[in-house]
């Protein structure tokens, strides 16, 4: 308008819920659940949306989702150093075993290190 560029993202401000649109209110819902994780947020997002698909989600299954999800907060990183010490001090593997369950454990964190990564990208477009 005054000449200056437009920024690419929009700031959105949740407040008033009865006045909101069902589309703000589930958003407004997801960031309360997730307590502004976004890795919490997106797990949400993509559950709602394997639940309901084209049909939209709701304020009530994005709290049904949440109850069922049971989060913890544990961060990938976390996950794969236990399932690394249950394999590693498992006594009925002999070590040709557990270096190819590391292995592929690896393979796969670095699988899901990526997906998380791109993942802002590809939903939001930054």
């Amino acid at each position: 308008m005054n000449g200056k560029p437009c920024p690419s993202f929009k700031i959105v401000i949740l407040d008033e819920a009865d006045s909101m649109t069902s589309a703000a209110q589930v958003i407004d819902s997801v960031i309360d659940f997730s307590e502004g994780d976004l890795k919490k947020a997106i797990t949400l997002l993509q559950s709602a949306h394997r639940l309901k698909g084209d049909e939209g989600v709701s304020v009530n299954d994005i709290a049904d989702i949440s109850g069922n999800l049971g989060y913890e907060g544990y961060t990938t990183g976390q996950v794969i150093n236990q399932l690394h010490d249950e394999i590693v001090f498992h006594d009925s593997l002999n070590d040709k075993q557990k270096s190819a369950i590391c292995e592929r454990i690896a393979a796969l964190f670095f699988i899901i290190n990526r997906i998380l990564f791109i993942l802002p990208y590809l939903l939001f477009g930054f």
